[in-house]
């Protein structure tokens, strides 16, 4: 399993410290969670998703936060900034993100703010197919402008398609079977892709490809590439229709 490289690590760190000393106690906690845990990490291409936890989210207190985020530039920091009375609208509001948080995090600073949140499957089953609708709608969309927008673009969409989708199917592995209340979905993402093709009967040879194209291992062009994203449309449709047929109470 990947792990972020020690010159992130430390930039991490130096991002804590500077927050912790400058926000005092208005900061209750500080999450990595995401990637950046070890759970599919890509040096260059994933961010480091960081729940920041603050009591209250006051206009200084995030000019502070930018302030940390300009220092360290150009690391992908992305903060996610919520507070404290917002966590327990968490679960309802966004179930998959909230699910996904709880199953790869580590703590940087202050209390786990997430641990005892609880996802009901009802919810993140109308989250899954709403995305998984937005998601498919925005490739047609990309795919009616393949020629406009080039290789290298198409190529950066697939890349970026990656991270989002991992989630969804994460959540559509956990909606689909009541076992996975009790294990944790796998986290790397071909692993992902290899569960939801055993468990649904599926083939999804693009995002396989997608995958090998994110890691380097592949670097098709032209009709290549454009019929790899063709193939990802399809899948990404065949998902969206399994998710809005799925009963969780029947799971």
């Amino acid at each position: 399993m990947a792990t972020i490289d020690p010159q992130t690590e430390r930039t991490l760190e130096s991002f804590r410290d500077a927050l912790t000393e400058q926000l005092g106690d208005e900061l209750t906690s500080l999450v990595l969670f995401g990637s950046a845990t070890g759970a599919h990490f890509t040096e260059r291409v994933s961010d480091l998703n960081v729940l920041v936890v603050l009591d209250p989210p006051s206009t200084d207190s995030l000019l502070t936060i930018r302030a940390a985020l300009q220092e360290h530039d150009p690391a992908p920091i992305d903060p996610l900034i919520v507070a404290p009375d917002e966590l327990d609208r968490l679960p309802e509001a966004f179930p998959i993100e909230t699910a996904d948080m709880q199953a790869a995090r580590r703590v940087l600073s202050g209390e786990d703010p997430i641990r005892d949140l609880t996802v009901r499957t009802e919810a993140m089953q109308r989250q899954l197919a709403t995305e998984l609708l937005g998601k498919a709608m925005r490739l047609r969309s990309v795919y009616a402008q393949a020629e406009k927008l080039g290789d290298k673009q198409l190529r950066g969409i697939l890349i970026q398609a990656i991270g989002p989708f991992s989630a969804l199917m994460r959540a559509l592995l956990y909606v689909g079977d009541a076992h996975f209340a009790e294990f944790a979905p796998p986290r790397e993402f071909l692993e992902v892709v290899a569960q939801l093709e055993d468990g649904f009967g599926l083939e999804l040879e693009g995002f396989r490809k997608a995958s090998l194209i994110r890691s380097g291992t592949e670097t098709p062009d032209g009709n290549e590439l454009t019929e790899v994203f063709a193939t990802v449309l399809a899948e990404a449709q065949e998902l969206q229709r399994i998710a809005e047929t799925l009963r969780p109470e029947a799971a």
